[in-house]
């Protein structure tokens, strides 16, 4: 028989806070370290808040014959898609929060299953979340058909988008060009443009835009 379902005790409850607060910090910090769209503080929140939800919806379901406690954890599932949407910037053919995205998808997950108090399995998935932005990154990379080439974001200053340029620099380090296209101008009048390219083995994304940077008509370039 299953026992019914009750409010957690205080030091329940505060346990339960409190594992979510450790496990979402755990995959928030690896999202915060390449500056992705969601870091620490987006995890952290949506981890916690679903673990109170799940813990509400238990007590307000209760004992009582016919009441759902799942039903708070459906809508919670449902509306992550939104966040989630948020996260998730194309700019031309390149779509960027994609990861981020499943990962806040994934912590509200873990805080269901932290307030249900199933500590377990919120650990294990914990686990195996951080190990696959961690170190199933470097297999990817190896094995993906399009290993090697990187995403670049070049900002241009006002009416100086020099691509020419561009193009100059990236032979002389010995980097393919696969594509460039220029997208939206921002605010400040700079253009946007959106360059793939694959660096020779050794040599970093990270590198290739500091390269671009130091042009005339580049005001900054960033890998995405």
């Amino acid at each position: 028989m299953v026992p019914p379902l009750e409010m957690p005790e205080f030091h329940e409850a505060l346990l339960r806070i409190a594992g979510a607060f450790v496990l979402s910090a755990i995959i928030g910090l690896e999202r915060e370290r390449p500056d992705r769209p969601a870091g620490l503080r987006t995890h952290v929140l949506v981890c916690v808040a679903a673990c109170l939800l799940m813990m509400v919806s238990m007590t307000v379901a209760g004992d009582r014959v016919g009441a759902d406690p799942g039903r708070v954890a459906a809508q919670v599932v449902t509306g992550m898609g939104f966040l989630g949407a948020g996260t998730i910037i194309r700019y031309g053919a390149t779509v960027r929060g994609l990861t981020t995205a499943a990962t806040l998808w994934t912590t509200s997950a873990i805080g269901l299953a932290i307030g249900l108090g199933w500590y377990a399995g919120a650990a294990m998935v914990t686990v195996g979340v951080y190990l696959t932005l961690t170190a199933v990154r470097v297999f990817e990379r190896r094995l993906a058909p399009g290993y090697g080439y990187a995403t670049l974001m070049v900002s241009f200053r006002a009416h100086d988008t020099d691509v020419g340029a561009v193009s100059g620099t990236l032979s002389k380090l010995g980097v393919e060009l696969r594509s460039i296209e220029l997208g939206r101008r921002t605010e400040e009048a700079e253009r946007i443009a959106i360059v793939v390219v694959r660096p020779p083995p050794g040599m970093e994304a990270d590198l290739v835009a500091q390269e671009l940077e130091g042009l005339d008509a580049v005001v900054r370039a960033e890998a995405i």
